[in-house]
């Protein structure tokens, strides 16, 4: 015999497999008839999606299901929680399908639930919630009245959909949709409350359409949006440091893409050097901390000043929330950073024992992210430290075939620490070829 939680959980898979509406009628009585019972132990989040169906023939009961189900999905975020974007999915779906999709509270509906879709997308990689969710984004982008607050927040959503869909399908089409939306939500809501938000997207879909096409315009066009972004945000924004290192990171770009533009790193730094007023921040790729130390090291590099090495070093230890919010890619580049360190110390003084402990950082570093390209290049730069080490040897020849070894031109670059270690490998290679003629 079948338990409730049973009972419900499979009414629930079978409503979002049909979408019919004799199922999400079956669904809520059944809902109703388990609701009231205290004694069944239900799992949390299926005992709380079986409360709010319960509810669901309520007069105006689909705004509520749908704000739930917006909170829902927040949860899921900062918890990394799968039931509670299950539960969201679910309440968006009943939301819409009880509610009056004509009037503004169906059209916030839609938008919430084309949000929820795409965030399963982006957690389950499920193509096929991405394309529901910019069907029924463009439904209540195209029903919404131009400029109104519903129409802001589907339009912004649909934009980051499309942006999703012409990565994952490595077309343009949808890109362009894309651009045009924000460029249409810039000209129509100046003045709207997350215009900040607005900003640091449209910079992030001008971050793929330069990938793609190259052109130093694009470019200076990130620039002038994450500037918009970083004005618009005050030091209490939970995403304070996010926007400013999307800024830092395109004038990283840009530095190296146009001949080192001393300016745009001095101007990387400077963003960075501003601190936050609040401790509940989203964090960034990579650990505030660590990355000012980055771009301090990476200005030492260049030209040399024993100030910004010793700021660097000092500042480095420092670390925030961000390390608990993303431990292994945070860990990962506090290793890197510690190796970086050790080699550029022992290029001034050579000692092996600082080539060997770099060397450890930079495997270690790879142990928590394999990806981190500026952990390779560490590796390759340290066994040419020491090319008499066959250990050493062995892992460089492993990371040489998963890296440009032509150079880094025309990537985009999102650590400094990257550029820092394939000059000093640079600089290696070159030293050896010398002793050798």
């Amino acid at each position: 015999m079948q338990t409730a939680a049973e009972i419900m959980s499979d009414l629930i898979d079978r409503f979002l497999y049909t979408r019919s509406r004799t199922d999400l009628d079956t669904l809520i009585r059944a809902a109703s008839m388990v609701a009231p019972a205290n004694d069944l132990a239900l799992p949390p989040h299926l005992d709380l999606v079986t409360r709010a169906l319960a509810q669901a023939t309520r007069p105006g009961i689909g705004a509520e299901l749908a704000g739930l189900a917006s909170q829902l999905r927040q949860v899921s975020g900062r918890d990394q929680d799968p039931d509670a974007l299950a539960a969201a999915l679910l309440l968006a779906q009943v939301a819409v399908r009880t509610g009056d999709r004509a009037s503004v509270e169906g059209m916030l509906s839609a938008a919430i639930l084309g949000s929820c879709l795409a965030t399963d997308f982006w957690v389950n990689h499920r193509l096929g919630s991405l394309l529901e969710s910019v069907v029924v984004l463009r439904d209540a982008y195209e029903a919404a009245e131009l400029g109104s607050p519903v129409w802001i927040t589907a339009a912004t959503e649909l934009a980051m959909s499309l942006k999703m869909l012409a990565e994952f399908q490595a077309e343009n089409i949808s890109l362009y949709e894309a651009e045009e939306i924000f460029a249409l939500l810039l000209r129509t809501a100046p003045e709207y409350a997350e215009i900040a938000s607005t900003y640091h997207n449209y910079a992030d879909l001008l971050t793929v359409k330069y990938s793609r096409e190259n052109d130093p315009k694009i470019l200076d066009e990130i620039i002038r949006s994450h500037e918009s972004s970083v004005a618009a945000t005050d030091a209490g924004h939970p995403y304070f440091f996010v926007r400013r290192h999307g800024l830092a990171e395109a004038l990283l770009n840009r530095f190296v893409q146009s001949d080192e533009r001393t300016d745009d790193l001095d101007r990387a730094i400077r963003a960075l050097e501003v601190q936050s007023s609040t401790t509940a921040m989203v964090a960034p790729p990579i650990a505030p901390p660590t990355l000012y130390s980055s771009f301090l090291l990476l200005r030492y590099d260049y030209q040399g000043a024993e100030e910004d090495f010793r700021r660097a070093v000092d500042h480095s230890p420092d670390f925030t929330t961000a390390a608990e919010l993303l431990p292994a890619t945070t860990a990962a580049g506090r290793r890197c950073l510690e190796g970086v360190i050790e080699l550029l110390i022992w290029e001034k003084a050579p000692v092996e024992d600082r080539v060997v402990l770099a060397f450890d950082r930079f495997t270690e570093a790879l142990e928590l992210d394999r990806f981190k390209l500026s952990a390779r290049w560490g590796v390759l730069a340290a066994a040419a430290a020491m090319p008499a080490n066959e250990g050493f040897a062995e892992q460089a020849t492993a990371q040489a075939e998963s890296v440009n070894l032509t150079g880094i031109h025309g990537r985009w670059i999102n650590d400094p620490l990257t550029i820092i270690m394939q000059r000093m490998f640079r600089r290696l290679e070159t030293a050896a070829a010398d002793r050798s003629e």
